[in-house]
């Protein structure tokens, strides 16, 4: 027998996944009145969810007018960044060893798909797959609080791309070049290499994230 799915978790999900692919657009006001028509469901599982992204940073909270989508702003990216550069080479340097050669060949088989994406504008496919390739290495952590703050910050990452989006081609294209030179690492034992190319791939996602707001 399948196991039901609590009301609030799929608020949670569906809500989060509009919210981080910008159909629910930054700042815009959350009618919870809508949410229930839209969702199906009453206020309480969406009130759940709504709390619950709030302390994801996705929800803002202002008194005595509700809750809304929360803002990007140049200070946010600043942090989003500054986030990945903390973590993302850390990572790679703590945890990348524990990579078998047949998980760095299906890194490798990403990136390959990734490429056919991007040539084939599938904007939905390079960033589900962006997410695979780094997720190769950050499911090898085991620190649950680490994992916990790079998904809150990969989440506003995504939404960032979207938003801007559907980021250069010539950018999409570079980040290719940028992971197959990690992977290049990877194979070579270099873990050091490796999370000097991740913390330059990041940079230079940064400088394109600023360029295109």
């Amino acid at each position: 027998m399948t196991k039901k799915i609590p009301l609030k978790q799929t608020a949670y999900h569906v809500i989060k996944e509009k919210i981080i692919t910008c159909e629910y657009k930054p700042s815009s006001f959350l009618n919870e009145e809508f949410l229930s028509e839209e969702l199906g469901m009453s206020r309480t599982p969406i009130r759940d969810a709504l709390g619950r992204l709030e302390q994801e940073r996705l929800v803002s909270i202002l008194p005595k007018k509700g809750f809304f989508v929360s803002a990007i702003t140049k200070e946010e990216i600043e942090m989003v960044f500054e986030g990945r550069l903390l973590l993302e080479p850390y990572f790679v340097e703590k945890y990348a060893h524990e990579l078998t050669s047949k998980e760095i060949d299906n890194m490798e088989k990403i990136v390959d798909i990734y490429e056919k994406a991007i040539e084939s504008e599938d904007s939905e496919a390079y960033y589900g797959l962006d997410n695979d390739f780094h997720q190769c290495i950050i499911s090898k952590c085991s620190n649950h609080y680490l994992v916990s703050t790079y998904t809150a910050l990969y989440n506003q990452d995504r939404r960032l791309r979207i938003l801007v989006s559907k980021t250069v081609k010539q950018r999409l294209t570079e980040t290719i070049i940028e992971k197959r030179a990690i992977i290049k690492c990877l194979r070579q034992g270099d873990v050091h290499g490796a999370a000097e190319e991740m913390r330059e791939h990041i940079v230079k996602s940064k400088i394109s994230m600023f360029t295109l707001i």
